[in-house]
């Protein structure tokens, strides 16, 4: 699976999220993506991106576009999924799109990159200190492709802390900087909305039983010798290394109960670190069972607490 990391600059005139929407583009097309529609030149910049999926012929079609306002000081990016592509529709209005923002940054923008082919996941550090998280595509289910042929996932930075969903249609996103701590954090943490908890808005399931979009449990199971653990390995009797989990959690109040219940699968790529191992430090890289993974905060700080593979 290709990985890529480097930086951009930019100035105001020029900021550094145009440019780093053109780095996700070129990396994906290199890497057998297909470009559906693109605009360059506008103040609101986009792609749309079909990934060809594992099989060769189980698609996903997957977006970035460019949002700002050099007087509010914002330089953001928002991600989206669609279950389809349809060329009468301008990229705002595809088929059931999602989209998500992430707060980027006009002057400097590091990045981590992986891609395959159903799914794009990456890590943005703007600052010194702030990592922003996005993952657009497909996650790995835990039932048949007859049973859920579309198992897409959207995780950014900037969520809604709310069930009251207003920005598929209208285009309202977060306009918060990366330094502001308002409804900003990983979409690998947080919970489906029911009345109560942390609600994950920022990271989103698709559901092909109600063609909707909703938030999500992100779970890790235990820390047991019995858990879920992704590595099959201990250290000290733990296991380091946990799998993210996407479910819906039954609620008898209709009004919370978005989507069907179920546990539909888990995130393909992207992994939680046992939190009993606080020697972990932000971009630290290191090996496991032969895989490897960079480790990055989840919102801000020097805590490795995210796992990004880089290969197969």
């Amino acid at each position: 699976m290709p990985f890529t990391s480097g930086y951009v600059t930019g100035t105001t005139s020029d900021p550094a999220h145009y440019k780093f929407l053109n780095v996700v583009r070129n990396f994906a097309v290199a890497n057998g993506w297909q470009q559906l529609m693109y605009d360059g030149t506008s103040a609101n910049r986009y792609v749309f991106l079909r990934g060809p999926g594992l099989t060769g012929n189980d698609p996903v079609w997957v977006g970035l576009d460019t949002y700002q306002s050099v007087y509010n000081g914002y330089y953001n990016i928002a991600l989206s999924c669609s279950n389809g592509f349809l060329s009468s529709q301008d990229y705002y209005h595809q088929p059931q799109i999602k989209r998500i923002g992430i707060a980027l940054s006009y002057d400097r923008i590091d990045y981590w990159i992986h891609i395959n082919a159903q799914r794009i996941v990456f890590v943005c550090k703007v600052g010194q200190t702030y990592y922003e998280h996005g993952y657009i595509g497909k996650f790995i289910p835990y039932l048949s492709p007859i049973q859920y042929p579309y198992p897409a996932f959207v995780g950014g930075m900037l969520g809604y802390n709310s069930y009251n969903e207003y920005d598929t249609w209208t285009g309202i996103l977060s306009t918060v900087r990366y330094d502001s701590t308002s409804n900003q954090y990983s979409p690998y943490f947080g919970t489906q909305y029911r009345g109560g908890g942390l609600h994950g808005w920022n990271g989103q399931v698709y559901s092909s039983f109600d063609n909707a979009w909703s938030a999500c449990e992100k779970i890790t199971v235990g820390s047991d010798t019995k858990a879920h653990g992704y590595m099959a390995s201990e250290l000290l009797g733990k296991r380091p290394v946990y799998n993210i989990d996407l479910a819906i959690l039954y609620d008898s109040n209709p009004q919370y109960q978005l989507l069907r219940a179920g546990t539909y699968g888990t995130l393909d790529g992207v992994y939680l670190i046992d939190t009993r191992y606080p020697e972990i430090y932000a971009e630290d890289t290191f090996t496991a069972e032969d895989k490897h993974f960079i480790a990055f905060p989840a919102y801000t700080g020097s805590k490795g607490q995210v796992l990004l593979q880089i290969d197969d």
